[in-house]
């Protein structure tokens, strides 16, 4: 009864101020707002003011802060605390929604510690869901799944069917991201159950949009276009009824959401045609809604598939558009991919200046978004660790309180006859050693709990180290390797430049020839760079495909062939195996070719490279072995390890970074396979990679 009367209010006031329409848009939100203060009630105002924050979140944002932080002060002032959280969950939710991360997290922390003072389950619950809302946008998405799971368990203890189905559905897009196909299942059936029941339908619409998304993850491309053009028709349908307030904006927001996965199912099937269309669809509609995060998303989406597609005119005009849109935000990975974009497609377009610009900018981006990760995952433990000491000594300062209260008791009895305060004196012992017996319970708890919670923070800081080494070996092939075949090209056209004349024919040409090597050699470690930055980054998408292992393998060797020749190598193939794989064709081509040219690299003229493809049960073995250098045994097992150092040069003094023999490790675990290195020093090496075969038969 009482939120009725509060929108009752809130809608009177609002009708007459809709009435000014001569007056300035801005100031008559100023005036509706303030003129609120007129009411006692300051329950009452904080959900009035409340309302019209939420209103022009989208519209001006200057205005929507000063009245944020009006609220917040107001609530302060009369020390209510769910006022505080709701405006704190409020205002971390606007700079998720704006990319804004760790100013969001911080909101949300301030609304998590105000929500405990409280007791009150609910609120805790709905703190925690938005808190993992934040590290699902991060793409933390195990991090996400521990604290929508922490929200779920609160929602059930608290019986609140609306927080359990929210839960339970983030829970599972977030085991599809991570590829869990069962548990994600699980938990998005569970989600729609009691979302039928609840009746929301637009609640109910994500749950079927992420349903169509595992089936479009599961290969059931059909089903998946089928459940999600019948989602938009069903929203369409609810727009005629409704043209505007919070419930439009969230259907607004769920119908961009399905156009944009259903362009990806249509890309998948090879409809071109409806992928830009569902694309362009899903763009008009984030930019109604001014939602910057989304419609930026979409831009580069597009500007990528205009990319793939060879349109790279287009792909620079949505790459630009990107940018503009988050032109004065904190949007970095959306800023990162659109630069990202624009230096592929300079490249593409024979553009050096343009190209080496956009990849330097995106290197900054990405080089900042890299640091601005390990600050959070160390301000996080932090936060973890100190919000565990607190919770503990609170409960320790309460047990204490309680005991001197009982004391008190006890003493103001002492007036009573001998038999009264011996019964009592019994009876308030028998109490106290049951309170014993349940702190002793309730401290084991804790410290069950805080064994786990120290568990997690060691498996954090091993993941922490791993980026720091990742992150070192990424800048230290900048430093060094990529630095000096760059400064060996400008040395030798800077001589080219200022002493051609000088030169003999013969000469000149020589040295032209020197600075092309030189070239082809800088740019095929930066295109490795690039791609084992995307990897170790986890934002490689594999596109699986069925296909003959054996092309793939003649066809990397045969375009390698030459390498070998000039060093007369004899190269010997044994590829009549028909084996069909199921693979990522462009990942299996880019290992082979890696590891063919490293044994051309350490194999001395006139010795021999056998390439074979043999089955082996479930698997296909592709074996490159060569009569090279080979590798000392202790260095074996350190070659596919991150932070190694071992180097080595080529018989023809070749250089190389270690990355290429890397990167074939990831794309070949990516795809559900494994690589094995055997060697023996000056007698040759044998890698071998397997990669699951075609079950689909």
């Amino acid at each position: 009864m009482r939120g009725i009367t509060i929108l009752l209010y809130f809608l009177s006031v609002f009708c007459f101020w809709e009435e000014t329409s001569a007056i300035d848009e801005k100031d008559s939100l100023k005036n509706l707002f303030y003129r609120l203060d007129s009411i006692d009630d300051v329950e009452f105002l904080l959900n009035a003011r409340l309302e019209i924050i939420q209103q022009v979140r989208r519209s001006d944002y200057e205005l929507y802060l000063e009245f944020a932080h009006e609220n917040i002060e107001l609530a302060k002032q009369h020390k209510i605390n769910w006022g505080l959280v709701d405006i704190y969950m409020e205002m971390g939710g606007s700079f998720l929604e704006k990319g804004s991360y760790n100013i969001a997290l911080n909101y949300l922390n301030k609304a998590y510690g105000y929500a405990q003072l409280d007791n009150y389950g609910p609120y805790v619950g709905w703190v925690t869901l938005e808190i993992a809302n934040c590290y699902e946008a991060m793409l933390h998405h195990n991090r996400a799944i521990e604290f929508y799971k922490i929200s779920l368990d609160v929602f059930t203890e608290t019986d609140e069917p609306e927080g359990i189905a929210l839960a339970s559905a983030n829970i599972g897009v977030n085991y599809l991201y991570i590829n869990d196909f069962d548990r994600a299942e699980e938990y998005l059936n569970k989600a729609l159950t009691i979302g039928k029941k609840l009746g929301d339908p637009v609640e109910l619409g994500y749950v079927q949009m992420y349903l169509a998304n595992l089936q479009m993850k599961t290969e059931k491309y059909e089903e998946a276009v089928q459940n999600l053009s019948k989602l938009i028709r069903d929203i369409n349908r609810r727009f005629e009824n409704q043209k505007s307030g919070f419930q439009f904006i969230k259907d607004k927001t769920l119908l961009g959401e399905a156009f944009e996965l259903l362009a990806e199912i249509h890309g998948s099937l090879g409809f071109s045609g409806l992928k830009y269309k569902n694309y362009f669809n899903a763009g008009n509609v984030f930019k109604e809604l001014r939602d910057s995060l989304n419609l930026s998303e979409v831009f580069c989406l597009i500007g990528e598939s205009y990319l793939n597609d060879s349109q790279f005119d287009k792909a620079i005009i949505y790459a630009d558009s990107a940018l503009k849109v988050t032109e004065g935000t904190i949007i970095l990975n959306q800023q990162a991919r659109a630069n990202r974009i624009l230096a592929d497609a300079y490249t593409e377009i024979n553009n050096t200046g343009l190209a080496l610009l956009y990849y330097k900018k995106y290197f900054l981006i990405h080089d900042s978004m890299f640091n601005r990760s390990v600050i959070d995952a160390i301000s996080n433990v932090d936060v973890l660790v100190e919000t565990i000491e607190k919770e503990k000594d609170n409960e320790i300062l309460q047990l204490n309180i309680d005991n001197e209260k009982r004391l008190r008791r006890i003493v103001s009895l002492g007036s009573l006859v001998f038999l009264v305060v011996l019964f009592i004196a019994l009876f308030n012992i028998l109490i106290k050693l049951r309170k014993v017996k349940q702190l002793n319970d309730e401290l084991t708890l804790k410290n069950k709990k805080i064994k786990e919670q120290t568990k997690k923070l060691e498996e954090l800081n091993q993941e922490l180290s791993q980026l720091v080494k990742s992150k070192d070996k990424f800048h230290s092939v900048i430093a060094h390797d990529l630095k000096n075949p760059i400064g060996s090209v400008l040395n030798l056209t800077e001589l080219l430049a200022k002493e051609f004349d000088k030169f003999p024919e013969y000469e000149q040409k020589r040295l032209a020839e020197l600075s092309y090597e030189t070239s082809k050699q800088a740019l095929k470690l930066l295109e490795n760079l690039l791609t084992w930055s995307l990897v170790q980054g986890g934002r490689m998408k594999v596109k699986k495909t069925i296909f003959n292992i054996d092309d793939v393998v003649e066809q990397t060797i045969k375009n390698l062939q030459h390498a070998a020749e000039l060093k007369s190598i004899n190269v010997k193939s044994e590829l009549c195996s028909g084996i069909e794989v199921f693979a990522d064709r462009e990942m299996i081509s880019t290992t082979v070719r890696n590891l063919f040219s490293n044994a051309v690299k350490f194999t001395p003229p006139g010795k021999k490279i056998l390439v074979q493809v043999i089955p082996k049960g479930q698997m296909a073995e592709v074996k490159i072995e060569d009569e090279g250098v080979g590798i000392p045994e202790n260095q074996v097992d350190k070659l596919l390890q991150v932070d190694s150092n071992y180097h080595q040069l080529g018989t023809n003094n070749e250089n190389g970074t270690g990355i290429g023999l890397q990167l074939a490790n990831e794309f070949i675990k990516l795809n559900g396979g494994y690589l094995t290195i055997k060697s023996q020093e000056n007698k040759g090496s044998r890698f071998s990679i397997f990669i699951p075969v075609n079950n689909l038969k």
